[in-house]
């Protein structure tokens, strides 16, 4: 997974609390990233999870939108 964080200089990111039912969880999230080229791009997304009897994830589902520049995170998002 290098290969997704190799241009990164630096990242700031921020997670919602989580809905739990069972074996499945929702996350908000959001982050701010900037490239080692300087470039900033904003991301909002919501991780759907399932997990195992051991805790460990088996399945992940991931949807989000990005705009390039930067975007105050949420301030009520820990």
């Amino acid at each position: 997974m290098s290969w997704a964080f190799e241009d990164q200089r630096s990242a700031e990111c921020r997670f919602g609390e989580p809905v739990v039912d069972g074996a499945r969880a929702a996350v908000d999230w959001w982050g701010v990233i900037t490239s080692s080229d300087g470039s900033v791009q904003s991301l909002a997304g919501t991780s759907l999870l399932r997990f195992d009897d051991d805790g460990l994830v088996v399945e992940q589902r991931d949807a989000w939108s990005d705009v390039d520049g930067y975007r105050e995170l949420p301030d009520w998002a820990t």
